[in-house]
């Protein structure tokens, strides 16, 4: 009895923490409130199946992703089955498979990410509360921006409710693939509401122009043990073709003249996708890739609105064309070997080069004419998506003194030098 008296305390304790804390926010002195946007493939996914075979029919949520583990061979097929999408191209729309119903999990919060002990324990002792001040804001990875409506009408909501809570401007804070998604919601908001709502747009690793190792991904996986996997699951969604380096004429861009994929009779570049879809066996996926290539929030490419800070790192090897030893041979069970990797002149933060993140000094203009901040800052040797983290280095402490007392972090030597300030 005196057990189940204790945990009684204790469950009401946790229950009424969060209004105990939300009544006492204000002497508190919380940080602003704060949501995250994650990157690619962080966010949990969770599905219900009725008559797709191999699956069994379930009535209530599985999850999906991360990956479970895989008992029987029918568990892997019903696994490509839930996660598969196809392009219709008649209304432009993304696709599961008849009687296959996929969601995210806890939107709102850290719940519904992969590493969400990891990613909250670090802003939790600089004094924002799960659930309170710091929201999560999961989504569906396997979607470009253009299939993620739904999604930006939550969160909406959720930056509302959070401003609401607090009186104060939200920030949205984002990694690596995170960004692009953070951006097409901001393109959808009227300027009145983000003037009124957003406080910061902090876009960390972004990855505005692609990355050439998406080309690898869908080609043949990016290692050994799990390419064939990593493959099949790139080639069944449509979140990485957004994601391809983007072809044009700019710094930010990749030319005519520069080839990313080399094979002993033929090469690629960004301007080739229809012909490398097509050689890989997958012509059915043109329409789709072109569809999400068009897709205005990274074609069109227009300014947030909001004050905005880039962080990128940058002096580490990053890739940035591949030379295969075969030949495609439009035939999609190919078995293409590892590619030998040849990495950028511009370096980068071995994801991500150098030109994609500074794509967004084109919105220097925009931005200045709305009276919107634009600051870049660099990191030399900072990998990807490492500004999450304190032992990043400086970035995380830049990141959080600017959300907390608005103060600007100094410029560092590569952003002063390539990418002037707009204050």
């Amino acid at each position: 009895l005196l057990f189940l008296f204790f945990f009684f305390l204790s469950s009401m304790s946790m229950l009424l923490l969060p209004l105990l804390l939300l009544c006492c926010s204000h002497a508190l002195a919380l940080p602003p409130p704060l949501v995250f946007v994650p990157g690619l493939t962080e966010s949990k996914l969770q599905a219900k199946t009725v008559g797709v075979p191999p699956c069994n029919d379930t009535t209530s949520w599985r999850e999906v992703w991360p990956v479970p583990a895989f008992h029987a061979e029918e568990e892997y097929l019903c696994f490509l089955q839930t996660m598969y999408l196809e392009f219709n191209a008649v209304n432009e729309t993304f696709v599961a498979h008849p009687g296959v119903t996929v969601d995210i999990e806890d939107f709102g919060y850290l719940r519904g990410f992969l590493n969400e002990a990891q990613l909250f324990i670090n802003y939790e002792v600089r004094g924002w509360i799960h659930g309170l001040n710091f929201y999560g804001a999961p989504y569906d990875w396997r979607l470009p921006s253009a299939g993620l409506e739904p999604y930006y009408t939550k969160l909406q909501a959720l930056v509302e409710h959070a401003f609401s809570q607090h009186n104060s401007k939200v920030t949205l804070l984002s990694p690596s693939g995170g960004p692009q998604v953070a951006l097409g919601f901001l393109h959808r908001m009227t300027q009145e509401w983000k003037d009124k709502h957003i406080a910061w747009f902090i876009a960390e690793s972004p990855v505005w122009s692609g990355s050439p190792l998406t080309l690898e991904t869908v080609i043949s996986g990016y290692d050994s043990q799990s390419g064939p996997f990593v493959k099949q699951l790139s080639n069944d969604t449509f979140s990485i073709p957004w994601y391809f380096p983007r072809a044009g004429e700019t710094n930010s861009t990749w030319g005519h003249n520069e080839t990313l994929i080399h094979t002993p009779s033929k090469n690629y570049t960004a301007y080739d996708y229809d012909q490398l879809m097509t050689d890989l066996g997958e012509p059915q996926r043109i329409p789709g890739v072109n569809f999400v290539l068009n897709d205005p929030d990274l074609k069109d490419f227009a300014a947030p609105g909001v004050d905005t800070l880039v962080t990128y790192g940058y002096d580490l090897g990053t890739p940035e064309y591949f030379f295969y030893s075969v030949d495609f041979q439009q035939n999609p069970l190919q078995k293409i070997p590892l590619p030998r990797v040849v990495n950028a002149t511009d370096t980068g933060d071995s994801v991500v080069t150098v030109r994609s993140s500074l794509r967004s000094l084109v919105w220097a203009n925009d931005q200045a004419k709305l009276g919107k901040k634009l600051l870049h800052r660099s990191y030399q040797g900072q990998m990807h998506a490492f500004c999450l983290l304190p032992l990043g280095g400086r970035c995380f402490d830049d990141v959080v003194t600017l959300i907390k007392t608005g103060q600007i972090p100094a410029p560092t030597p590569h952003s002063a030098q390539h990418a002037p300030d707009v204050v």
